[in-house]
């Protein structure tokens, strides 16, 4: 039944026995079950093939058939989908003269599927169907529109990624096919160039994997698909730059993800944008063409493959763009944040070039302000703030934040505070890494030599040092001794050698692991406070107490 070539040119008397044996599967129920579903995607491929076959056949076998096909769209298997997709737009293109009524069945099943956007199958059809099921220009829109919206809808619920996928490859299927027939509409492509990049930003993640990277690794093969269509169609006069300066963002932003097939799309993608002309659309437009040459020599000179880790250290000169530094960002912080080595390794790296290849005033302070507003405008998706926060930890160790504004002592105060305030706003978290990513950053920034931060952080570490977690206790008194011993002028704020001492034996000697005991803890704690003149923490009780 498999057969790679049409059956139109087959025996009818072969074709007849094809078709019986068909239907007595169907009649007989041997494709439900486990061995039923072994071969109902090569049934799938008869059925569709057998379309061919419209003289002497009866109208219920048909309706048996289009019922059959429609039930296998829904398969949990992709094969089974794929075939019974093709089958449905075979049957569709030589029974829609037979069945004038088949047109408006499909496209029902489609949209009520797509409403729910819970059926991959439903997302798949929709590129499988040919150009005469789409010449009524409001099923186009209405079929497009239904596309979109889903991939929109489910963006977050990794449950439906599968869906996206699909709804994404017909998208680019359906502009294609509009396109070659000339039947391309304005808002056609900025609404698949918005789809796009909003799959490129789908990061949702189950109980096993990563799921929406292959959301994002689709978005941008289609992506770059679409280009190449529209190239090769001289579309150019259609290109909505809004919606394609989105999508070069994102593009961007995968140029530094952590999974290879992903970063190795994006360079792709970004590759073909340069190639094809469709950087002059985008802002900065001429700037970035050269940046992303430059960036594409290097590769090339030194013969690397774009899934290698080594080529993310050449994206730093696109952090002096004002425009691109905030996307290259998230990508570069969530990739040093991440558990491989290797990336982690080349992204600070492209930070430590950036902070060293001399950049303006300008593009410092852009840097900077773009930093702080990833943590802002991401704040409760731990997806990015987990890996920034330790991103910074690592930032801070590496003294990039130290050289971009060694020279400005108000500046240097004035971002620290910033950064202070932004990471302590997620101390009420109740995820241990995530509090341990913080620690570690707080006793980095009291390193910095400015007694106001100093000040800030001690009194953060502080609050740590009487949290309900006894592990977290003991790491955060682990912590601020060693920054004690890398910065004894802190320890000075206890005055008599005496005391310093005491402050250290506190904090290396006290039995904070101890789970009964977390008022005796925080009475420790406010015992090392006072030592080093700040005020202790207070309970929530207890400000209420003060302030009645």
């Amino acid at each position: 039944l498999n057969l790679k070539h049409d059956f139109i040119n087959m025996d009818e008397k072969v074709l007849r026995n094809v078709y019986f044996l068909v239907q007595n599967l169907e009649n007989n129920n041997f494709l439900r079950g486990l061995s039923g579903e072994s071969i109902r995607p090569s049934v799938c491929v008869a059925v569709g093939k057998l379309s061919v076959i419209k003289e002497g056949k009866p109208l219920d076998a048909i309706k048996i058939e289009f019922e059959f096909l429609l039930h296998s769209v829904n398969d949990t298997k992709d094969t089974t989908r794929q075939c019974a997709c093709e089958a449905l737009g075979q049957f569709y293109l030589h029974y829609q003269e037979m069945c004038p009524d088949l047109g408006a069945k499909i496209r029902a099943f489609l949209l009520a599927g797509l409403q729910g956007g819970e059926s991959a199958g439903h997302a798949m059809l929709a590129g499988y169907l040919p150009t005469q099921f789409y010449e009524d220009e409001s099923h186009r829109r209405s079929i497009i529109d239904h596309l979109c919206t889903t991939v929109q809808n489910t963006i977050k619920d990794p449950a439906f990624h599968k869906t996206r996928v699909n709804c994404i490859i017909s998208l680019n299927s359906l502009f294609t096919l509009f396109a070659q027939n000339k039947v391309v509409y304005d808002q056609l492509l900025s609404d698949c160039f918005n789809t796009f990049a909003a799959g490129m930003s789908d990061h949702s993640v189950d109980d096993t994997a990563d799921v929406g990277s292959y959301v994002r690794e689709q978005s941008l093969v289609s992506f770059s698909r679409t280009l190449e269509c529209i190239i090769e169609l001289s579309l150019q006069s259609i290109v909505d730059s809004k919606s394609l300066y989105l999508c070069t963002c994102n593009v961007i932003t995968e140029c530094a993800s952590k999974i290879n097939s992903v970063r190795c799309s994006a360079f792709e993608t970004l590759e073909k944008l340069l190639k094809l002309g469709f950087l002059k659309f985008v802002p900065q437009g001429l700037e970035l063409r050269e940046t992303v040459g430059e960036i594409f020599a290097k590769i090339s000179a030194e013969s690397l493959s774009f899934s290698s880790p080594n080529i993310i250290k050449f994206l730093h000169p696109i952090l002096k763009m004002n425009s691109y530094c905030y996307n290259l960002l998230i990508g570069l912080t969530t990739c040093i944040g991440g558990l491989t080595e290797s990336l982690s390794a080349q992204a600070l790296e492209t930070f430590n070039v950036f902070s060293i290849s001399y950049p303006s005033n300008r593009e410092k302070c852009n840097f900077l302000q773009f930093y702080l507003d990833i943590i802002r405008l991401n704040k409760g998706d731990d997806r990015v703030i987990m890996p920034y926060i330790k991103s910074t930890y690592m930032l801070l160790q590496a003294g990039v934040f130290s050289t971009l504004i060694a020279m400005d002592c108000e500046e240097n105060a004035s971002f620290y505070t910033c950064l202070i305030e932004v990471i302590g706003n997620e101390t009420s978290t109740r995820n241990y890494q995530k509090l341990v990513s913080i620690t570690n950053t707080f006793s980095a920034l009291i390193l910095v030599p400015n007694e106001s931060i100093t000040e800030i952080c001690l009194k953060k570490l502080a609050v740590l040092l009487g949290h309900k977690y006894p592990r977290l206790r003991k790491h955060t008194a682990d912590q601020l001794f060693e920054s004690l011993l890398l910065s004894p002028e802190i320890l000075e704020r206890a005055g008599s050698e005496e005391n310093q001492a005491r402050v250290q034996e506190l904090l290396i000697d006290y039995d904070w692991t101890e789970e009964n005991s977390l008022q005796e803890a925080r009475k420790t704690r406010n015992v090392i406070c006072e030592l080093l003149q700040i005020s202790a923490p207070m309970t929530l009780s207890k400000i209420n107490a003060v302030s009645n």
